[in-house]
């Protein structure tokens, strides 16, 4: 680009070049010694994808910044193959490259080093003075950067739109990942919670172990009633339970319930979660068989939840622990040994209740009781 004759609109002491930019009335112009400096700022801040050089560029806007990166790459090549012989130049040059090396990781190459490896005696000279870095920086350096940046902006802005494949080789490619919408419509919807990439790694969604782990600490904490009697069933209540409907689904929620009936959410839920059930005994709200609601009958506590993932690693299932008995063992240094319950799954199989609060790290009775004593208020 021609340069304008106007200052440049950052630094005002030299004349600019155009930026391309159409938001100024004749466009804002730019030196190159600011552009570079611009540059280097936007490829050091992925999390900053608006007002950029100028102030006029976003992320949407790759094909003019490329151009400027590409303009920063051949007027830097230029300085370094003619270096300045003014004083105060020779200075300000010094101090972008030793700005450029420490960003971008580049090693200052002496001229009596190249085609030989440096010693560290040449590299620490080079480093104090001037040097040569023509050697070292590639004549491609800024395209390259900037490309990064817009590469990692580009996964950062996209991978929560996306199940992202777990596979190293896919962590960036994002043809290989699936649109969390398409996960839904085409796997989750048919019971099925694992897919496989184009390149043939398979996947699941389901929550890690050290979520499940948190989910299952957190409803331990609090076996206790927060509540003797709801508002409308005089049925009592725990302040958390984990959505059974999201367990089903192969997700995991916990739920708070504050005040009100046995409903949650109250009213039916609308937009606020997909599924509705009874807090006390956690099975689905309707009018259907098997459903809960106001007044039905069969709407028994089944104890404390406790999360785990299915043997065939396809999904989730809820058990359940006595809370009458975990609450004994709690208390057992007043009330005389107890046994921890275990906890009981649908199938018949069980958890040892000590493994199971050893898994957890909760096996310090009193002070676990010192907690359900704070409540949840």
């Amino acid at each position: 680009a021609a340069r304008t004759g106007e200052p440049c609109f950052v630094c005002f002491s030299e004349d600019g070049e155009v930026t391309g930019c159409k938001l100024a009335a004749d466009g804002h112009v730019i030196c190159r010694d600011c552009l570079r400096m611009s540059l280097r700022s936007l490829a050091g801040d992925i999390l900053t994808t608006t007002n950029l050089l100028c102030g006029c560029f976003g992320f949407a806007n790759r094909g003019p910044i490329m151009v400027m990166a590409e303009r920063a790459d051949e007027s830097l090549q230029r300085l370094l193959a003619n270096p300045p012989t003014d004083p105060g130049e020779i200075v300000q040059l010094e101090m972008e490259l030793e700005a450029t090396r420490q960003q971008f990781g580049i090693q200052a190459v002496p001229d009596n080093a190249r085609g030989r490896a440096a010693t560290a005696e040449e590299i620490s000279d080079a480093h104090a003075g001037f040097g040569r870095y023509n050697d070292a920086i590639p004549a491609n350096l800024y395209q390259q950067k900037v490309a990064a940046w817009f590469d990692k902006v580009q996964q950062l802005t996209l991978a929560p739109l996306y199940h992202v494949c777990s596979h190293p080789d896919c962590a960036t490619k994002i043809e290989n990942w699936i649109l969390r919408t398409d996960f839904d419509a085409e796997y989750r919807d048919r019971g099925q919670l694992t897919w496989v990439c184009p390149a043939g790694h398979s996947n699941s969604v389901l929550p890690t172990d050290d979520e499940i782990r948190e989910a299952n600490r957190n409803i331990l904490f609090h076996p206790e009633y927060y509540t003797p009697s709801d508002a409308y069933d005089n049925c009592p209540l725990r302040r958390y339970r984990i959505c059974p409907g999201c367990v089903r689904g192969g997700s995991l929620m916990i739920a708070a319930h504050g005040d009100g009936c046995k409903q949650w959410p109250g009213g039916g839920g609308g937009s606020r979660h997909a599924h509705c059930f009874c807090f006390h005994c956690t099975r689905d709200w309707g009018n259907g068989h098997n459903l809960c609601g106001h007044g039905r009958s069969g709407c028994d506590d089944p104890g404390i939840q406790q999360v785990r993932k299915r043997a065939d690693g396809e999904g989730l299932e809820l058990g359940h622990v006595d809370a009458r008995r975990y609450i004994r063992w709690l208390k057992q240094t007043s009330e005389g040994p107890c046994e921890c319950p275990p906890t009981a799954f649908a199938d018949g199989s069980e958890v040892d209740g000590m493994e199971r609060q050893r898994a957890l790290g909760m096996t310090d009775f009193r002070a676990l009781l010192e907690e359900s004593k704070e409540g949840t208020r």
